[in-house]
């Protein structure tokens, strides 16, 4: 079975790497080689101690005699014996080498694949991850690919390696020993087969078990785990201790016999070894009789061959142990690929040329539905001048964060979006896109200094440091950041500490005016910052009113108190377009929210 899931791999991810394979495939043969070599070479030495008089019966010393003319069996031994040290150092040597290379092509072919994802992840169409939920599993890819090589692929290769040097020392004991070494090796080959298919059924039987635990309500527990704070005011700690109990209870059963099941199989083996010996003697004493020195012989072959087959057969053991347990990972890469793979080799030239636009943006007619049957917008018209700041308002699941979506260009609905009569599509979007400025709830930053977090996604030799410092001014930082010690060189983690949670939408407001934007998209940017905060980075906005055109998105008013026009949405769809004063006299609805607005405003007051 690993076999066809190890074809499958070469089929999916092999591309580019076929004379790496089929190097790997002639390493392997010569490693097996090597190993049967180190062997077969001992067989003389057996000879000559067991019966000197036969020494010169074998085919390769004679052979040896007479192609280096050694004068006499003195000679031959010596000679054999130096053939039997190079050969051993010279096969540990050789496995040093190709256990380098053979790390380095499968730490390269890793990455290749690692990289091809990324690739995938970066330049499919946002829709694709947004449907298929797929982000948290592309990030979880390193983990994932890392697993399928070193417990899958490099497992397949060394039992193919050692399967190789069994077989290769069977068929040279079949042809010393023919009967008997054909009903050991059958025998052996059965009672290894029989023991592994029970012993895979099982494992499967228990992860699938502890998988479905570990999933469902394992899983549930530890979010809820997550919201100490209120399992603390709610005195809930006894409840979830107990339910941490009885899932403990029934995870820890399936774990001793999935930690028992990979070790049973080492205890098996033995026994089928020992059995198999007792054929071989069997056969032996059976085929040769009363003969001293061919039962000698014969058991002193029997013996170095199993003694080299004995670790061979648990290392074997190991590899398909691994290779059951983490057999699921193959198919998740499989899984992935199916759902991306038509961007597998699909790059987008980064440009820096900008959509032309001078007049209005218009969405006519769009509607978007992420399953192609339940829509999430349907029918939304308007149209935004250029310099106008338009405000978005509704209540949740309104289909506001979407609607920004396909304004920005992520998402691609029936229906059109057109710029200065220009219709958005795919062969500009990129162009439309260099033209927009977005900030949304929760600013990301990366590790580094406040000028990398503003500069964000550009080169450092790129960077245009004076303008970073005027939009940092802009966000109203600057003057912030001056009263600290270090400065535009403030270091930021990657969790954002380092800023406050004002500070970091600050920092957000200049990355978008870093780009110099004819379009400002805010969205949902101050839905977690107090009345105070909020009033001050809306009030940043209001100074660019005119300047630029803008278009912010909340369920607070009191975040669009300064906006032209406010769009009311309602269950995917346009309720009305107008002023505040407009819309709260004509929608009850509307109304409320303007009340629910001054009643937070005064409880944050």
């Amino acid at each position: 079975m690993f076999y066809h899931v190890f074809f499958k791999f070469l089929k999916y991810f092999g591309k580019g790497h076929g004379k790496q394979i089929r190097l790997m495939a002639v390493y392997t043969f010569l490693t097996s080689l090597f190993e049967f070599a180190s062997v077969a070479i001992i067989l003389p030495f057996l000879i000559m101690l067991i019966d000197p008089q036969a020494f010169m019966s074998n085919f390769f010393l004679r052979a040896a005699k007479q192609v280096f003319h050694l004068p006499d069996e003195v000679a031959v031994f010596k000679f054999a014996a130096i053939a039997l040290i190079v050969t051993i150092i010279s096969k540990n040597i050789y496995g040093i080498f190709i256990t380098y290379w053979q790390n380095k092509l499968l730490k390269e072919w890793a990455l290749d694949i690692k990289q091809m994802f990324m690739r995938m992840y970066l330049f499919a169409p946002f829709e694709m991850n947004v449907k298929k939920a797929d982000s948290e599993r592309f990030f979880e890819i390193e983990q994932t690919i890392n697993v399928v090589f070193d417990n899958y692929i490099f497992r397949v290769i060394v039992y193919t390696t050692n399967t190789l040097v069994v077989a290769l020392i069977f068929l040279w004991m079949i042809s010393l020993l023919p009967k008997y070494s054909i009903i050991a090796a059958i025998f052996f080959i059965a009672s290894a087969s029989i023991q592994n298919k029970y012993i895979f059924k099982y494992a499967k039987l228990y992860a699938d078990e502890k998988y479905k635990i570990m999933e469902g309500p394992y899983k549930i527990m530890q979010a809820s785990l997550r919201c100490l704070k209120a399992i603390k005011i709610n005195s809930a700690e006894k409840f979830f201790h107990g339910i941490y109990k009885d899932l403990s209870a029934k995870i820890m059963p399936l774990e001793e016999k999935i930690n028992l099941l990979p070790v049973i199989p080492q205890f098996i083996i033995e026994i089928i070894f020992v059995l198999t010996v007792i054929i071989l003697f069997v056969g032996i004493f059976n085929e040769y009789g009363l003969d001293q020195d061919k039962i000698l012989l014969a058991l002193g072959i029997v013996a170095i061959s199993l003694f080299r087959i004995l670790p061979l057969m648990y290392k074997s053991q190991v590899c398909i142990n691994y290779m059951d347990m983490y057999r699921e990972y193959p198919d998740k890469l499989f899984t992935l690929y199916d759902e991306f793979k038509e961007y597998e080799n699909y790059y987008e030239d980064s440009t820096k040329e900008r959509i032309p636009f001078e007049n209005e943006i218009k969405v006519e007619d769009l509607t978007y539905s992420y399953d192609k049957e339940t829509p999430v917008l349907s029918d939304i018209n308007f149209s935004i001048k250029k310099g106008e700041y338009i405000g978005i308002i509704g209540l949740s699941g309104a289909g506001k964060t979407t609607l920004m979506d396909c304004l920005s260009g992520l998402l691609i609905g029936t229906g059109s979006i057109l710029i200065d009569e220009t219709a958005l599509e795919a062969s500009n979007i990129k162009n439309y896109q260099n033209i927009i400025g977005y900030v949304t709830q929760n600013t990301n930053t990366v590790e580094g200094s406040v000028v990398d977090n503003v500069a964000w996604g550009i080169p450092k030799e790129e960077v245009d440091f004076d303008r970073v410092v005027e939009v940092l001014k802009a966000a109203k930082l600057l003057e912030q950041l001056e009263e600290t010690a270090s400065g535009t060189d403030t270091f930021i983690n990657p969790d954002g500490t380092g800023l406050s949670q004002g500070q970091l939408q600050r920092l957000g407001i200049a990355r978008a005016f870093y780009r110099q934007p004819d379009l400002l998209i805010f969205d949902e940017a101050t839905s977690s910052l107090d009345v105070k905060t909020e009033n001050e980075i809306m009030d940043i906005l209001a100074e660019k009113k005119g300047q630029m055109t803008m278009v912010a998105v909340s369920h607070r008013l009191s975040a669009l108190k300064y906006c032209d026009r406010i769009i009311y949405m309602a269950d995917g769809r346009i309720v009305d377009i107008g002023t505040i004063e407009e819309l709260k006299n004509k929608h009850e609805q509307f109304l409320k929210l303007v009340q629910l607005s001054n009643i937070e405003n005064q409880n944050e007051e």
